[in-house]
């Protein structure tokens, strides 16, 4: 990324629940030639509260919980640009799973400006 003051780039955000498509969208992602980012583990707060034996539910709202899973991916990278940005949203909207579906994610975008500490792009990644 080539940023210059004033710049708007933009941040998405994944809370991947189904993490066995981890490595598809960060593949997936790679090849749009979005290189950089982080991945954190992470848990839902409802997944914490209810699938805590050590936390008091009320009633059978833990029953209500379908299943307690080992927790969830979140992924967050910077995105030079609008056109990439779709680009990359398209993968989690039916090319590499459907965000739409209940239980897979979600994800947002936010237009940030004035970035400290990202550099700018060097080379584009190849299939070499």
């Amino acid at each position: 990324m080539d940023l210059k003051e004033g710049d708007i780039i933009y941040i998405l955000f994944m809370v991947l629940n189904k993490v066995e498509y981890l490595d598809d969208i960060l593949n997936k992602l790679t090849e749009l030639g979005i290189t950089g980012g982080t991945i954190i583990d992470s848990t839902g707060m409802a997944e914490s509260i209810l699938c805590d034996e050590k936390i008091p539910t009320v009633g059978g709202l833990r029953a209500l919980f379908e299943y307690c899973r080992e927790g969830n991916k979140t992924i967050f990278t910077v995105i030079e640009n609008k056109e990439k940005l779709e680009q990359a949203q398209e993968v989690i909207k039916g090319e590499i799973c459907d965000f739409r579906d209940p239980g897979v994610g979600v994800s947002f975008a936010i237009p940030i400006q004035n970035t400290v500490g990202i550099p700018p792009k060097t080379k584009e990644v190849t299939d070499k």
